[in-house]
């Protein structure tokens, strides 16, 4: 289960201010993607589903959306849970979240995820980090974007904040091909 208890905040010398819990709305699906709008105030979540691949981005429209930020923020931190079965595991590893089963095969992976303004340079290490805690067999996955990066002159709203699930085995390329 995931994109449970989703919350937004503002991270000021390691500790949560101004957390908002996201809002009861409804989503509207077309073709492959559905739509959070307003789910923290103006800031919007859509999934994108792919071959297997199921995209989440928090879309920041304008700069009027960030305007509260505090003055020493470090971060805009996007929380979910998700619950994994009891015999789970997962593992921080350099690409990311491995969610493995009881057999230690790996079943998912929340990539590292990575921010980008209107004018498209995604940026992976430098504005965009992920951590995770884990409770049991509930784990609080936090994406993280530079506060200095949202604020900075050079931004060309929309923002993208855009943490991605891979299944795994991913073949993908294999089962969309065609078969004699």
């Amino acid at each position: 289960l995931e994109f449970l208890n989703t919350t937004m905040y503002w991270e000021v010398g390691g500790l949560k201010v101004n957390e908002q819990q996201s809002a009861n709305v409804p989503v509207t699906t077309i073709n492959n993607k559905a739509y959070y709008n307003h789910l923290y105030g103006t800031i919007n979540a859509e999934f994108v589903v792919l071959n297997g691949k199921r995209k989440l981005n928090y879309i920041i429209p304008k700069s009027d959306a960030i305007v509260g930020a505090p003055a020493n923020a470090t971060y805009l931190v996007f929380t979910e849970k998700i619950t994994i079965p009891n015999n789970w595991s997962y593992l921080n590893t350099e690409e990311g979240l491995v969610i493995s089963n009881e057999k230690q095969e790996k079943i998912y992976l929340y990539s590292n995820p990575y921010s980008f303004d209107e004018t498209g340079k995604k940026l992976r290490n430098n504005n965009t980090l992920m951590t995770v805690e884990a409770q049991g067999n509930t784990l609080t996955i936090a994406t993280k974007v530079k506060t200095s990066w949202l604020l900075s002159t050079d931004r060309v709203f929309p923002i993208t904040v855009d943490p991605t699930v891979t299944v795994y085995p991913d073949m993908s390329n294999i089962n969309t091909g065609s078969a004699y």
